[in-house]
């Protein structure tokens, strides 16, 4: 999976994590994760939504209610998530405000309307793929994912696609992909892509 850490103008950090965990009994969980931390906290805090399949020894976590914490510890190269049930816990103490920028604009992700038209091409990538991995159906619907392995980017950008990321599936009355993988440019630029 991927984490990805933004942070804003006024030194807050907003992170999105998407990825797949597997229980000890080989169950797969597609987690994608939203969070916040105030500029100057390392601790980010974060409401996580799991997807299991609907019969599996994790299904619960397809209704629990979770929060949790992301400590990122560049150091020794480790990341730890700790996610906590809050479904019996009262909302009281002190609350945490942020505001975002007012110089950052909001980027809409509605992948179920199509509109727009080609213009002149970019770039072309060829993307190798690793092995599907299937969730089975669950609390959205059946959710696939398939893991972007590498490969290559040409024309006006050029360079290589990173080993990371992947395209996750959703499968149902619509099929909705929405690919997050990393790309290397040849001067040493990354570009984050989401294609959806």
């Amino acid at each position: 999976g991927l984490d990805y850490e933004l942070t804003l103008g006024n030194g807050a950090v907003e992170l999105e994590q998407v990825g797949m965990l597997k229980a000890k009994d080989g169950t797969l969980i597609y987690l994608r994760t939203c969070g916040v931390a105030p500029a100057g906290e390392s601790v980010v805090r974060f409401v996580p939504d799991f997807e299991a399949a609907n019969g599996s020894s994790v299904a619960w976590l397809n209704t629990g209610m979770f929060v949790g914490t992301r400590t990122l510890d560049t150091a020794g190269k480790k990341l730890e998530i700790a996610v906590y049930d809050v479904a019996k816990v009262a909302a009281t103490g002190p609350k945490l405000q942020l505001k975002d920028p007012t110089d950052a604009p909001n980027q809409p992700w509605d992948c179920a309307k199509v509109s727009g038209s080609k213009s002149t091409e970019v770039f072309t990538e060829s993307v190798t793929l690793g092995g599907s991995l299937s969730v089975g159906a669950s609390k959205h619907g059946t959710r696939n994912v398939i893991p972007i392995t590498g490969g290559t980017i040409s024309g006006k950008l050029a360079g290589t696609i990173v080993s990371a990321g992947a395209d996750y599936q959703l499968v149902g009355g619509t099929t909705t992909l929405d690919a997050r993988y990393m790309l290397a440019s040849t001067d040493g630029e990354f570009v984050v892509v989401r294609s959806c």
